[in-house]
């Protein structure tokens, strides 16, 4: 267990990092359509965005009610691996060399982007590079893997508050995988650790800089927005959608999606705000992605409507806020 030296001044910290009131928005795709062989229901799709493209060569794509077959949004560089939406439509992209830009408000033009570089209270940069943000239900600060994913030891948890530009750092384990860290509430964060064929959960504390062992078995876990809702896959095919707090228990999911034909994995998967609805990029037998289901609670979690994706290398699903 990690156990800061002064947790008081990590929890004085974290309030002082939840005070901005930040927001973020979605994000996009490439060359995408409606699929021909599955359900159609444009409506679902409204308010979620697509990142798409080849490494270093990345689009984005947002769906609204004037643009229901999506629309681009400028990003602040093609090398962007990873998008995250908070409150009020500003955007979170963090790029293969471990930066970090954040977006204005998205409204119906293309939003600015201001490059954040955040530092520790030690005035010192955190460990990096800096990789798969992911805002905090509040939307004001944002939690990123750093460290070299390629050597999975010695990766942090690092909490970010652009509007002060300040960070704290927290070691989770001595092995973690290139997985995107999930808020399971306003303080706490799941990270995946273990290793491929052992996979577990770490849930760190942001408060305190207290961590705990979580679930195990998880490959890769979404979260809604308000950290309510929780989407896993073991990797034994269907996703599980249950509570969040039904998952940390260790309940099992009623509620399952499987593969769409000629799929074999999801890719990313994006729950939205309230956790009604959910997203998922799947890949094809090469490890391509081949298209993005969107289920809704409404309708058992069924499919409701599908686009297609080509020529694309990578794909990451969020939902607008």
């Amino acid at each position: 267990m990690d156990q800061p030296a002064d947790p008081h001044r990590l929890r004085r910290r974290r309030r002082r990092l939840a005070i901005a009131a930040l927001a973020a928005l979605v994000v996009g795709l490439g060359p995408i359509g409606c699929a021909p062989d599955g359900p159609t229901d444009p409506g679902a799709a409204t308010g979620l965005l697509i990142l798409t493209g080849q490494v270093g060569d990345t689009s984005l794509t947002v769906r609204d009610g004037e643009h229901p077959d999506g629309r681009p949004v400028a990003l602040p560089d093609k090398a962007t691996a990873w998008v995250s939406v908070g409150r009020g439509n500003v955007l979170l992209a963090t790029l293969i060399d471990g930066r970090l830009e954040v977006s204005a408000p998205l409204r119906g033009d293309d939003p600015a982007w201001i490059t954040v570089k955040p530092t520790t209270v030690e005035d010192v940069p955190p460990d990096g590079p800096l990789y798969f943000g992911s805002w905090d239900p509040d939307g004001g600060v944002f939690v990123v893997l750093g460290g070299d994913l390629s050597a999975a030891d010695g990766l942090r948890l690092v909490v970010v508050d652009p509007n002060l530009t300040g960070a704290a750092q927290f070691p989770v384990g001595t092995r973690t995988r290139p997985v995107p860290p999930a808020w399971i509430d306003r303080d706490r964060v799941a990270v995946a650790t273990g290793s491929g064929e052992t996979p577990t959960m770490t849930i760190l504390d942001t408060a305190t800089g207290f961590t705990r062992e979580g679930p195990t078995g998880i490959r890769l876990l979404a979260t809604s927005a308000d950290a309510g809702v929780a989407a896993t896959w073991t990797g034994a095919g269907s996703i599980g959608i249950q509570p969040t707090g039904a998952w940390l228990s260790g309940g099992t999911a009623s509620n399952r999606i499987d593969p769409p034909e000629g799929t074999t994995r999801p890719i990313s998967m994006a729950l939205d705000e309230a956790g009604a609805r959910l997203a998922v990029a799947w890949a094809d037998a090469d490890g391509a992605p081949s298209r993005v289901t969107i289920h809704t609670e409404s309708a058992d979690w069924a499919r409701v409507a599908t686009v297609a994706i080509s020529s694309s290398r990578t794909a990451v699903v969020a939902w607008l806020r």
